[in-house]
């Protein structure tokens, strides 16, 4: 990737004199403006070594001949982003006011200095003509999402013998899944057949808001599951009691609530920030590093708020199903027969399939990106974890559970019955 340097016009002793430079490096880390800040090559443009010495004016502030940027993604928002890290008062401001001229470059239109109307969501734009076959598998996979979850709902609507505290949260988990690959999927199979991949500003907050509020009530109800499971198995004799139809509404109630009390005001915290520089997201959605990356304004404090938002609503649900699988084994092991044993172990099997799928497919989307993984590598990560969970959930359920097979085949039958009888 060629990343072109321009320097503005400026006066050197005859005439006008505009230089332009190209400088190679690798896609990935090294985009980084930390990295760029570190060069020799950036000592010798600040000290105006490697161009004639030299300032302008920029309205009130004098600044530097030689700004930075770049066609695909660029760097002079990163460097003229207020910065303050060892920096004195005067520097401070400097670099405050020095993030506010509008600035742009030939080959960047998005690199002005505030963003207001629109995102360009770069995405899988990399693949070029394969951008139709991503188009069609993701089309499939997305119409079997739809309707698995669907016929998950259904069946249980239907079903009198699935009218259980396990099912009216399973119908939840199923409608969450709707709603979260709805947020994403229709927007990137758009995007794949035309070549301006824009969504406005508002589209992207609101898809941000689905996908932050799905993800945390997720994580609570499927804790909430855990729990079910366990008094199903450890406390047989209470189950009807403590699992009652209050509990159940208020376990699921409190997820969602959860998830909607949390993520709302986090999410509007974030689009209340000043945005500026380019407008193209090196995503295929809007997510919270790329749209924070645009911020114009220190945003470490809203970046320590999301480890603890990470520790109590990911983390500690996840500790609470370990804590309830560990005592579900423990009473499981200590039944007496080898038939009972596979019977409980049978009721717990596809919510714990569902539980491994989910985390392990979010651990290894947001862990990969740490380990200098490459733009590419991240984006397909990215996919596989907004695809694979709400597509494999109605097939667990269904696949790997009798009695949801069961209500099916009691449906088919009655079909089919009817059918006959009216012919």
């Amino acid at each position: 990737m060629a990343d072109s340097y321009r320097c503005m016009e400026n006066q050197f002793g005859v005439g006008k004199m505009t230089v332009g430079v190209q400088l190679m490096w690798g896609v990935g880390k090294a985009r980084d403006a930390h990295v760029f800040r570190s060069s020799s090559l950036f000592q010798e443009l600040h000290a105006g070594i490697f161009f004639p010495a030299g300032s302008i004016r920029v309205r009130d502030m004098d600044t530097s001949i030689c700004l930075v940027g770049e066609h695909d993604l660029p760097l002079l928002p990163r460097l003229m982003k207020p910065n303050t890290d060892h920096l004195d008062p005067s520097l401070q401001k400097f670099n405050t006011r020095r993030s506010e001229p509008m600035i742009s470059s030939d080959g960047d239109p998005g690199g002005n200095q505030t963003i207001s109307d629109v995102f360009v969501l770069v995405g899988f734009s990399y693949l070029n003509e394969l951008q139709i076959l991503l188009f069609v598998v993701l089309l499939v996979i997305y119409l079997l999402t739809l309707m698995g979850n669907l016929l998950v709902i259904l069946l249980i609507k239907l079903s009198p013998s699935l009218h259980t505290p396990m099912y009216f949260f399973l119908v939840n988990l199923s409608f969450l899944e709707i709603c979260f690959t709805s947020s994403v999927v229709p927007q990137l199979l758009a995007h794949l057949l035309v070549e301006e991949k824009t969504i406005s500003i508002a589209a992207c907050a609101a898809g941000m808001y689905v996908l932050a509020i799905m993800s945390i009530t997720q994580c609570c109800l499927l804790t909430a599951m855990a729990y079910d499971r366990y008094v199903a198995i450890c406390h047989p004799l209470h189950y009807t009691t403590i699992m009652s139809g209050r509990v159940c509404a208020v376990l699921t109630g409190a997820a969602w609530a959860a998830g909607i009390l949390v993520e709302v005001p986090l999410t509007t915290w974030i689009f209340s920030l000043p945005l500026c520089g380019s407008n193209r997201v090196p995503h295929f959605f809007c997510d919270f590093p790329p749209v924070l990356n645009m911020a114009c304004v220190d945003t470490s404090q809203i970046k320590a708020v999301g480890p603890m938002v990470t520790v109590l609503f990911i983390l500690c649900p996840f500790l609470l199903i370990l804590l309830s699988y560990i005592r579900i084994v423990s009473t499981i092991l200590k039944l007496p027969s080898a038939e009972g044993r596979r019977k409980a172990f049978s009721t717990c099997s596809s919510h714990l399939t569902v539980v491994t799928v989910s985390y392990v497919t979010a651990l290894i989307t947001y862990l990969v990106p740490n380990f200098g993984s490459t733009t590419e590598s991240d984006l397909l990560i990215s996919l596989l974890n907004t695809i694979v969970s709400p597509v494999l959930n109605p097939i667990i359920y269904t696949l790997r559970n009798k009695e949801v097979k069961g209500a099916l085949r009691k449906i088919l039958q009655k079909s089919s019955f009817s059918h006959h009888w009216r012919t």
